[in-house]
């Protein structure tokens, strides 16, 4: 079986339901793994950081924009 990351994820996702907004929120802080994602087509690529009540406003902030859109 593949191994099923976000780019898995990203690529069911499109296949499943086409063109529709692809956000990774992740605590991971790798450039070449950011890198590779915006590549395959994330959309947005937000550091959650330390995590915490501010990461989730921004989170919403981003998900009420892309619905907008």
């Amino acid at each position: 079986m593949p191994q099923k990351d976000e780019i898995w994820l990203l690529h069911e996702v499109r296949r499943l339901w086409g063109r529709v907004p692809f956000n990774l929120f992740t605590g991971r802080d790798r450039k070449e793994v950011l890198a590779r994602d915006l590549d395959e087509g994330v959309d947005l690529y937000i550091d959650l950081g330390g995590g915490g009540v501010a990461c989730c406003f921004e989170m919403t902030h981003l998900i009420h924009r892309g619905v907008r859109a």
